[in-house]
Parts: structure tokens; sequence; C-alpha cells
């Protein structure tokens, strides 16, 4: 009996709205006043909330910007599981994560950006990030029929120096290690 108890505690209050509510707010207001809360976010502390696009433009000696692909599903807006994302996807997926602090892993990506458009010629001066979002819906809104993502907003992230010391070190390093000659 007390398994069932247990179990009762635990799953019902986190279940999605639907034919139990009723059932869901007799648990919740029994177990508010000794402090218990059930919530989904208890098993997902951190959810995705938006679905993120990386769109990265090269500024090269002279001025000139040229756009770097770098998504293929920046057209489609296609969310995929983890466990079907090759693992370049999945490190591009950390990369466009927690904008409002610097990131080692979104540095070292605009690093390997610098030396693989390097490989192209001449290195670009710099590389603008920019990070195009569309927020998913709520299970609620998403019933009533709304679409899971909502509509799109661009927001600047940074420009990167692909100029710094230790990108052009990179960069020598690649080449001598493609052999070719520095230029």
């Amino acid at each position: 009996m007390g398994v069932i108890v247990v179990l009762v505690v635990m799953i019902v209050p986190a279940l999605p709205p639907g034919p139990w509510e009723g059932i869901q707010r007799l648990v919740t207001m029994l177990l508010g006043p000794i402090g218990v809360r059930q919530t989904w976010s208890m098993y997902a502390p951190e959810p995705a909330r938006a679905f993120s696009v990386m769109h990265l433009t090269a500024i090269e000696p002279g001025g000139h910007r040229r756009v770097l692909e770098e998504h293929p599903d920046a057209q489609t807006w296609t969310p995929r599981w983890h466990g079907s994302r090759p693992r370049l996807e999945l490190w591009r997926a950390r990369v466009v994560t927690h904008l409002e602090v610097p990131l080692d892993a979104r540095t070292r990506y605009l690093e390997s950006v610098c030396v693989r458009e390097s490989r192209t010629g001449t290195a670009p001066l710099r590389i603008v990030m920019d990070i195009e979002r569309r927020p998913m819906r709520s299970p609620e809104e998403v019933r009533r029929g709304s679409e899971i993502l909502g509509p799109a907003s661009r927001e600047h992230v940074t420009s990167f120096d692909c100029s710094a010391p230790r990108v052009l070190a990179l960069i020598a390093a690649d080449r001598a290690r493609l052999g070719r000659d520095a230029r």
C-alpha cells in the first residue's frame, strides 16, 4: 500500500492536463502543507525552451562578407532527438546555448571555423556569429492547435577575431600538418 501512495505522490502531480486533473489538484493540495512539490522540472531541470540555429559570416580582408553554411537544418527547422544526432551537431548545439556567458566550447568552435575557412585560401579576419531562435510552445498550446515552434528571432552573439595569435598558430599547425605553405 505504501508503494502505491509513493507512486501516486510522485507521478500524479507531474502528469499533463487530462481527465485526472481533479486528482492532481487533490494530491497537490494534500502535499502542499508538508512542502512536497512535484513538477516536471524535477525530471528535466533545464529543458530546451527553444530550437536554435547558428549563422556564421566570414569577414574577409577588404571587408567582403561571406555567409558560411553551418547547419543543414537551418532551412527546415527540424528538431531531432540527441540520440539520432551526429557528434558535430551535438557540439554545435552546445555552442548555441547560454548565450549570456562566454563558453569555452564556443571559442574552440569558432577557432576551428577560422582554421577550416583558412583552408579555402586566406583566413578571414573575423567570424560573426548570430543565433536564430524559435521558442518551443508549451504542450497545452500545441494541444490547442499551435505549431510546436514559435516565430523566429535573430540575435548577435559574438564577433570572433581570426587574427589572434592562438588562432594564427592553429592555422599554421594545420597547414604544416596538411603539407601546405603558409599563406
